[in-house]
C-alpha cells in the first residue's frame, strides 16, 4: 500500500514551533555527514524516524511503484527492490531516441512506464527537449514526446 505524505499538514503544524529536535546527521559513505537530513520529525501528531538509508546509484530523480525504486543519474537508470538491492540498470537510456540527448532529468511512474524529462544540455542551455518514456520492467526506451515550449509545459 503506497502512502502520501502532505507537505501542508507540516507546514501548518510548525508554523510557531518553538523549536523542532535535530539528532546527528546521516553520514554518507565518504564518511562525510550528508547536510540537512535531521534522523527524525514530527508533524501533526506523527512521528517519523529515519529507519535505515539505502546508498544507490543517480542522483537526478526517484519514482516507486510500491515494489521498486527507480532512480535516475543525469545519464543513466536504475532499478532497486525495496531492500535497496540492484536489479537492473540501463547505461544507455539515449540510444534509439529520436532526438540527439546527453542528460536525463527527474522521473516519475505511471502504469508500468517511467516519465523521464531528457534534453541535449550544454553550456548551461537545454536544447532537443523530450519526455521519454521507458518500461519499468526493463528500462528500455519505449517512445519519446516532444516538447512543445508553446504549450506551457
Amino acid at each position: 500500500m503506497q502512502s502520501t505524505f502532505d507537505l501542508s499538514l507540516a507546514a501548518t503544524s510548525l508554523r510557531g514551533a518553538k523549536s523542532i529536535p535535530v539528532l546527528p546527521p546521516v553520514k554518507h559513505r565518504s564518511g562525510h555527514p550528508s547536510p540537512g537530513i535531521p534522523s527524525s520529525a514530527s508533524a501533526s501528531g506523527r512521528r517519523y524516524s529515519l529507519e535505515k538509508v539505502i546508498e544507490i546509484d543517480g542522483r537526478q530523480g526517484i519514482a516507486t511503484n510500491g515494489t521498486h525504486y527507480f532512480v535516475s543519474s543525469s545519464t543513466a537508470l536504475f532499478m532497486y527492490d525495496l531492500a535497496g538491492n540492484l536489479l537492473q540498470q540501463n547505461d544507455h537510456p539515449f540510444d534509439g531516441l529520436p532526438l540527439a540527448a546527453n542528460h536525463l532529468g527527474d522521473i516519475g511512474y505511471y502504469e508500468g512506464e517511467l516519465y523521464t524529462g531528457v534534453e541535449w544540455f550544454d553550456a548551461g542551455r537545454g536544447q532537443d527537449i523530450q519526455i521519454v518514456l521507458y518500461d519499468a520492467d526493463t528500462l528500455n526506451y519505449s517512445r519519446s514526446v516532444p516538447w512543445n515550449a508553446d504549450s506551457g509545459q
